[in-house]
């Protein structure tokens, strides 16, 4: 691609790259470059890019009700949280994929057998298959609805959109047997809120990355959100016995909601 006189490539997470790789044609081009100084300079990514999976998939971690709820009340106070759900189907109402610019990366629209970019307006010569992916999640103090995008698909699939679309005659938009293997799984979802679920309200959360749950790392999760919840209490308790007005509310924070939901549960209660 050639952008403001300069060479650039395109890549996604299904591209491979190849460093200086042992064939003919690359080691003679890497001895006749090996008199110049290394241009390539390390980019430090954010403090939160450092986290490890085990730490990631535990920041803002929610529940499905407490998220719900801070959406629709505009409550919501941060723009990344984390959130443990059970897949129990795939809304195909508007498709698992779309046709993207090649340049900007948003929707194009067929017309008369030409790709349009609805953004640049421009046609599109090397149009792009991208995932978006609505699936319903629940856990058990609700269902919402999150989206799986491109290149958070590509990484939890291994495979591309285009490659999966090959696999049906032209037209036909049926769910592939690699998403519909989703449902049933429980996974870890990283959210990134934007506008819509932080402004206007709306349920359908973008993620940005998947994990696979651990079961000694959610066993210890719960009980130090068990631990957490009974030191509230007692401190609760205890401005009380204080002479702290009656009329005062505590708001549970999402972990305590989280633990009174499964006492609940294992309780039978409804």
């Amino acid at each position: 691609m050639l952008l403001r006189s300069a060479l650039t490539f395109a890549t996604t997470s299904a591209s491979k790259i190849y460093v200086n790789p042992e064939v003919e044609h690359v080691s003679s081009i890497r001895e006749r470059f090996s008199v110049l100084p290394p241009a390539v300079v390390a980019i430090e990514g954010p403090s939160s890019a450092k986290l490890t999976p085990e730490e990631a998939m535990f920041v803002n971690r929610t529940i499905v009700g407490s998220l719900v709820r801070a959406t629709c009340a505009g409550e919501l106070q941060v723009d990344v949280v984390t959130l443990k759900a059970t897949i129990t189907a795939i809304n195909n109402r508007f498709g698992w994929y779309y046709i993207s610019c090649e340049s900007c990366v948003k929707r194009a629209t067929l017309h008369d057998g030409v790709f349009i970019c609805n953004n640049c307006k421009q046609p599109i010569k090397y149009p792009l298959a991208m995932f978006c992916i609505n699936l319903q999640v629940e856990d058990p103090t609700g269902t919402t609805t999150v989206v799986l995008l491109n290149s958070t698909t590509e990484r939890l699939l291994d495979v591309s959109a285009k490659k999966l679309i090959n696999k049906f005659p032209e037209g036909d938009t049926s769910v592939p047997l690699e998403l519909q293997a989703l449902v049933g799984k429980e996974f870890v979802y990283k959210l990134k809120l934007n506008k819509y679920n932080l402004v206007e309200g709306l349920q359908d959360y973008g993620v940005s990355a998947v994990y696979t749950p651990v079961e000694e790392l959610e066993v210890a999760y719960e009980k130090n959100a068990q631990a957490q919840a009974s030191q509230n209490r007692a401190d609760c308790s205890s401005s009380s016995q204080m002479g702290g007005s009656n009329e005062r509310k505590r708001k549970l924070s999402t972990v305590i909601e989280a633990v009174e939901a499964a006492n609940e549960g294992g309780n039978g209660a409804p």
